[in-house]
């Protein structure tokens, strides 16, 4: 009986397109979850940094935050909401303090809405809250917000502009949460965005005067003082962009002209900055965020 002769073993060779073949597979393999994540990103959710503190503490200088594109597609806008909206040719992060109806009254330092004094428990302690433009009353218009920085001494907002009030249709995302994950500056940090609350009337809190309101625009004030006390507004970092926003040219006689904000965008390595005047009472100041995904305006 003859024995089978072993054939050798040959090692089977790749060819050239099979090698192309699988380059391909790995390349899809890796690109295919980050294109899916970025579109999912740029449809439904914001993630930016914070240059900034006139929003502290809730963000400080080197923070990130999330902000949810689709959070008011059904929902409305309510008091204590930290929104990104436009505002004149920039986008700014601050938070909601009247909504539609609601009367906003400034006194003794702190915020009352609709006649009843309000809690706002994520202000730092030191923080009251003072007139920029000598005017302490406002009634919120129909379809429109009252906004805020939770820094009050180092924030340009509703009190300082000449259009004091955020149309719906300017709100672009709704800030979910705040983070920091730098342990050598900051540390590593998480905070949500905390809710507003009537505060009880039994509180010691003074009472609302409703003799002491002013809705005129006063000139005694210096440029960026906030008290009369010569403490100016110090944030003015610009808004900064990876994927740069689409913003249309504000039309004459609908937003504040006079407005001073930056936006500055990175795409592919180019830089793209604008700037606008800011109106001679409101004082100085930039909240920005570095968005994922750009904004396409109605």
């Amino acid at each position: 009986m003859k024995k089978k002769e072993k054939t050798p073993y040959k090692i089977p060779t790749i060819t050239k397109t099979q090698q192309k073949k699988r380059l391909m597979g790995d390349i899809l393999l890796i690109t295919l979850p980050c294109v899916a994540l970025l579109l999912l990103l740029r449809v439904f959710f914001m993630i930016g940094a914070v240059p900034s503190r006139s929003m502290y503490p809730l963000m400080d200088t080197g923070y990130s935050m999330i902000a949810n594109r689709m959070a008011y597609k059904f929902d409305e806008p309510d008091r204590g909401d930290v929104i990104f909206f436009k505002k004149g040719n920039s986008f700014l992060t601050k938070r909601i303090i009247g909504i539609p109806g609601d009367t906003v009254a400034i006194q003794n330092g702190i915020i009352y809405i609709n006649e009843q004094p309000i809690v706002e428990s994520y202000l730092a302690e030191e923080n009251s809250t003072e007139p920029l433009n000598g005017i302490n009353y406002y009634v919120v218009p129909e379809d429109s917000y009252f906004v805020l920085g939770d820094n009050r001494r180092d924030s340009n907002d509703s009190r300082a502009w000449k259009e004091p009030f955020i149309p719906i249709v300017n709100i672009k995302a709704k800030v979910i949460c705040t983070f920091c994950l730098n342990p050598f500056s900051k540390g590593i940090a998480y905070h949500d965005v905390e809710d507003i609350s009537m505060m009880e009337t039994h509180s010691g809190v003074p009472m609302y005067d409703k003799d002491n309101i002013v809705v005129e625009t006063t000139e005694s004030l210096e440029k960026g003082d906030i008290s009369g006390k010569g403490e100016s507004i110090n944030s003015t970092l610009p808004v900064v962009t990876i994927a740069p926003e689409s913003i249309e040219e504000t039309t004459p006689g609908t937003e504040d002209t006079n407005e001073q904000e930056g936006v500055s965008s990175e795409e592919s390595g180019s830089t793209e900055n604008t700037e606008t005047t800011e109106s001679s009472t409101a004082a100085e100041s930039n909240e920005g965020m570095i968005d994922s995904g750009n904004l396409t305006e109605e």
